[in-house]
């Protein structure tokens, strides 16, 4: 699952909705803030572990860019110049 946040939905993204990700069982998730003003970095990736989600996907940054892959989504992240791009492995 990808969701995009903000600073107006901050609050909810971290509080209810990870409640509700943890009852439904969704083992990964990553939150995107597309304007930078409170993520740092802007794109952040969730594993469930015991319960409760931690920061556990790695993203690597070379230069301006940063990338992930997700196993639970089969793909691979890349946020560069604040544009997301979602790619098949």
């Amino acid at each position: 699952m990808i969701e995009v946040t903000s600073v107006g939905t901050r609050e909810d993204d971290q509080g209810r909705k990870r409640e509700l990700y943890t009852r439904l069982g969704i083992t990964g998730y990553w939150q995107f803030d597309p304007t930078g003003d409170y993520l740092d970095p802007p794109l952040q990736g969730f594993v469930l572990s015991g319960g409760r989600y931690g920061r556990a996907l790695v993203l690597e940054r070379v230069g301006a860019v940063w990338s992930a892959y997700s196993p639970a989504l089969g793909l691979n992240l890349r946020l560069d110049g604040g544009v997301l791009r979602l790619h098949v492995r």
